[in-house]
């Protein structure tokens, strides 16, 4: 067991504190367990930016949208060769823009759905507004909660034509988004 800096999103805060990793990843500890047991806890709010600080933070997975990945990455023997596909996501105040890694040929929707709660992207984006400013963070990894999002939505068309270059559409006009708010269509 070891600790990490723990870099979490919820709906209305960011998260800065300390964790006890007990498992091999971060993502196998986020999908193992349903609460987590935080240490040195500062709550800085997305609405005016005031921080509450604690000296132990209790929290369920499903209260955290995303958290930055951190620790070790695994065993490099066990990983297995993949293809990676951009994704979007809208996950509470947050958008996402990362990618997918998943074996070659499947379907990036259908992969999402079969995976645990929280999921690993890599080359991330996450944008948000906290205390009025828009704010975009460019990530090496992000585990977010798949359950948690509003929509998802593979981006592999627009990716095509610039490889390089976060490509963000406004709600209104997302094609084949898969909506998981369960509102009407």
């Amino acid at each position: 067991m070891r600790g990490l800096e723990f870099l979490g999103f919820a709906g209305d805060c960011r998260i800065v504190a300390r964790l006890t990793l007990i498992d091999e990843r971060l993502s196998d500890m986020l999908n193992a367990q349903g609460r987590f047991r935080l240490f040195d806890a500062t709550l800085i709010s997305l609405a005016d930016g005031h921080q509450v600080t604690l000296p132990e933070l209790r929290i369920d997975r499903e209260e955290l949208l995303a958290v930055i990945a951190s620790g070790p990455r695994g065993i490099r023997d066990r990983r297995i060769k993949t293809e990676q596909v951009r994704m979007q996501l809208g996950l509470g105040p947050y958008t996402v823009l990362g990618q997918l890694h998943l074996p070659p040929g499947r379907d990036p929707v259908r992969s999402v759905l079969q995976r645990g709660p929280m999921m690993p992207l890599t080359n991330a984006t996450l944008a948000y507004v906290e205390g009025g400013e828009v704010r975009a963070v460019d990530l090496p990894a992000l585990v977010v909660n798949r359950q948690r999002a509003d929509w998802i939505q593979p981006t592999a068309d627009e990716a095509a034509h610039f490889p390089d270059v976060p490509i963000l559409e406004p709600f209104r006009t997302r094609r084949q988004a898969k909506d998981f708010t369960g509102a009407p269509v």
